[in-house]
């Protein structure tokens, strides 16, 4: 393979690694602390996390704990939101594609989950933590 050849492949590389998509990966489950309350993350079906560009990736025991910690950090407004779906203990999806269900018992209380047969969008889920600062079953945090 010709020296020219050779570096163009290495750019497509270079460049395709760069522009990428964030990719979500798990924590430590029950070693890892969620980014905003400190407990360790130990239900899945409860976590979440941020991924944005540069690496950044920050888990969450709950989903409430994300949200409140996105609010009180403008700069992670861009990043994408995940959370496991329904029914997997290893399977990430972006928040936008799942739908969630309310008056769940979840680590922090915030009671929101995602459940194939939830009636709630990301986007209602996030407008009801906003206003209310939790689910059914907030606990205050």
């Amino acid at each position: 393979m010709s020296t020219r050849v050779t570096l163009s492949l290495l750019a497509v590389v270079a460049l395709a690694c760069t522009s990428a998509e964030p990719v979500p990966r798990s924590p430590h489950w029950n070693k890892d602390g969620c980014a905003h309350c400190r407990m360790a993350i130990s239900e899945p079906a409860a976590a979440a996390q941020l991924v944005g560009s540069g690496g950044l990736i920050r888990h969450y025991d709950d989903l409430g704990c994300l949200l409140a910690n996105r609010v009180a950090h403008p700069e992670l407004a861009d990043a994408k939101v995940f959370v496991m779906a329904p029914g997997s203990t290893d399977t990430w999806i972006p928040a936008e594609q799942a739908h969630f269900r309310d008056g769940a018992k979840t680590p922090m209380g915030f009671g929101i989950l995602p459940d194939a047969d939830g009636k709630l969008s990301f986007a209602e889920v996030e407008q009801r933590l906003k206003t209310h600062g939790g689910g059914s079953g907030h606990a205050g945090h």
